[in-house]
């Protein structure tokens, strides 16, 4: 099997573990390469020219911007063609590693892993995409998304993405008049369902979420990758509120309250608003629109899953 170990070397904590080390255990298993990423984007075209080299497996070493670049370079080659993906935790959150299961110790993740190619360990996992850019375990418009866009501000000027950067900017974008506050969204739904006057909007493809430390985060407890894309809404955005939700979010409750909008099991949605809103895909920033049609693809990627 070949195989390319693609590495963030700019991720939160890649550097607490050598990449040399690391592939040398996946290379007893592979005909493995390392391919360091140099700028944005570069990841999605290393994974992209990946099936036309003859890779079978894109192993990513970084965080989940580095898995979503990967992602979205894989999807644009043929079902037929499309190289298996593998991850090797990297980076702050590891969101998506973490939601498969794995560990956050990279050096164990990589004996899973190296264990699982050899015995012909798969996993089939379903994407989420808003106008044609991938996703693996969540989209958000509107509140979260701005707070993502103010942790990446920091980010580009020197701050790293910890939990105290994503608890400070939620706080300082609560308090801001934003367009989110002016510019409620309207949902809609395959069946034609229409949500008027969400203030916040989660699209969520799996559980938990762990952007809180060791925290893990159900907001919408039913979502996995096995299913279709699940939905949470906000219609109000007060205190009393906030606080309701976020204890079910902490608990795995099933969060359910009259301004709450909660859908499971979707194949798509499309989202509107009258002035433009933040959007965030697999907690990287990714610009504003006034509409936004999400879709699901069911079983659209192999993983091959570093647990046991």
């Amino acid at each position: 099997m070949r195989a390319l170990f693609v590495v963030n070397p700019n991720a939160t904590t890649a550097g607490a573990s050598n990449p040399t080390v690391l592939a040398a255990t996946l290379g007893a298993e592979t005909d493995l390469t390392i391919v360091p990423t140099e700028r944005r984007d570069h990841a999605t075209e290393i994974a992209e020219r990946a099936a036309d080299d003859g890779v079978d497996l894109v192993i990513a070493h970084g965080g989940d911007g580095t898995v979503n670049e990967i992602v979205n370079g894989l999807m644009r080659v043929p079902a037929e063609r499309r190289p298996m993906l593998a991850v090797v935790p990297g980076g702050h959150g590891n969101v998506f590693s973490r939601a498969l299961g794995q560990s956050t110790d990279p050096a164990e993740v990589t004996d899973r892993l190296a264990e699982a190619i050899r015995d012909g360990v798969r996993r089939r996992i379903s994407l989420g995409d808003v106008g044609g850019r991938f996703f693996t375990f969540a989209a958000g418009f509107g509140f979260d998304a701005r707070v993502v866009r103010q942790v990446d501000l920091g980010r580009k000027a020197g701050r790293s993405a910890t939990t105290p950067q994503y608890v400070a900017a939620s706080l300082r974008e609560y308090m801001r008049s934003t367009p989110w506050r002016r510019a409620p969204l309207t949902l809609i739904t395959p069946s034609g369902m229409m949500t008027p006057g969400l203030h916040l909007l989660i699209v969520a493809n799996t559980t938990p979420w762990t952007y809180l430390g060791d925290q893990p985060l159900h907001a919408c407890p039913d979502a996995s990758f096995d299913t279709g894309l699940d939905i949470l809404g906000l219609r109000r955005f007060g205190p009393a509120t906030l606080a309701q939700t976020f204890a079910q979010v902490l608990t795995a409750a099933s969060p359910r309250h009259r301004h709450l909008l909660r859908l499971h099991d979707l194949d798509g949605v499309s989202i509107h608003s009258h002035l433009p809103i933040s959007v965030q895909l697999d907690g990287e920033y990714a610009g504003e629109v006034t509409t936004a049609n999400v879709r699901a693809h069911r079983e659209a990627l192999t993983v091959v899953p570093g647990i046991g």
